[in-house]
């Protein structure tokens, strides 16, 4: 099994649970598991995205059977989602 980490920037007015469900759904609907590891809020930017100065920061660990098609597909779905400014998906040795 392959460990890979999620850290995403969310916009801070967006409701943080149903963002964070959405990108828990899309990792279950690819066949991985997700564990949700740390949350902060309304933390300052180094620069605006969007106009945004603040985001909450999400991350979490993501289990994959070894399938990098869909690692691909959940990259794709993710930046799909308005609420989410910036995120990232790496592996993680």
């Amino acid at each position: 099994m392959r460990r890979y980490k999620l850290v995403a920037l969310i916009k801070t007015e967006s409701n943080l649970e149903q963002v964070v469900n959405n990108i828990k759904n899309i990792v279950k609907e690819n066949n991985a598991h997700i564990e949700d590891k740390l949350f902060t809020n309304n933390q300052k930017l180094f620069y605006p995205i969007e106009g945004h100065e603040f985001s909450t920061k999400y991350e979490a660990d993501i289990f994959f059977e070894d399938n990098k098609k869909d690692v691909k597909e959940i990259h794709d779905k993710i930046s799909r989602i308005d609420e989410v400014l910036r995120y990232i998906i790496y592996f993680e040795e």
